[in-house]
């Protein structure tokens, strides 16, 4: 009698779906899913390229870094890249940062460019790999960008890798933008 008891009392909640070993997401995650729905969409037009990743860091439901990824078919240098990193890492940080929803789960506020991540992966319009002096990934990491190359039929590695601090960059492209008027 207790065995059938306590098989139909499994077989209820599992069928309710209130078992000790079901998942409910943090609000969090359906906040962030829906700023990266809002971003992604609007880089991937601005600059030509499409989104191949997003995703985050959430531990217990508190957000600490996002993350966007996307493709690009178009061969560029540092110098042609390292504005559309930054413009990628600011506006995402405006859309994070203005959104009240979204303020008491970010781990600190406002978000910085420590708490983003991009990354573009260069392939030639044909979709063949794109070698040194271009890129094959550039991507923001911790406040730090990183511009790689690869050599022809290199598999593994880099050639070449390039890293500057977000700061740095901005301070490059202001001196440009000085120098230019």
């Amino acid at each position: 009698m207790n065995y059938f008891f306590i098989l139909t009392l499994v077989g209820l909640i599992t069928i309710n779906g209130n078992s000790a070993y079901s998942h409910v997401s943090p609000p969090s995650v359906a906040m962030t899913g829906k700023i990266q729905k809002q971003v992604a969409p609007m880089l991937a037009k601005k600059y030509k390229m499409q989104l191949c990743g997003a995703g985050g860091g959430m531990p217990e439901g508190i957000v600490d870094m996002l993350a966007l990824s996307f493709d690009l078919k178009k061969a560029l240098t540092i110098d042609e890249v390292r504005p559309i990193l930054v413009d990628c890492i600011d506006t995402y940080l405006n859309v994070v940062n203005t959104d009240k929803e979204l303020k008491p789960y970010l781990k600190n506020y406002p978000f910085t460019p420590k708490n983003i991540e991009i990354s573009i992966f260069f392939r030639a319009p044909n979709g063949k790999s794109i070698n040194d002096p271009y890129l094959c990934v550039a991507g923001s990491l911790c406040g730090k960008l990183i511009y790689s190359t690869k050599a022809e039929g290199q598999k593994f590695g880099y050639k070449s890798e390039v890293i500057e601090s977000y700061e740095d960059a901005v301070k490059i492209l202001n001196e440009k933008k000085n120098t230019s008027h």
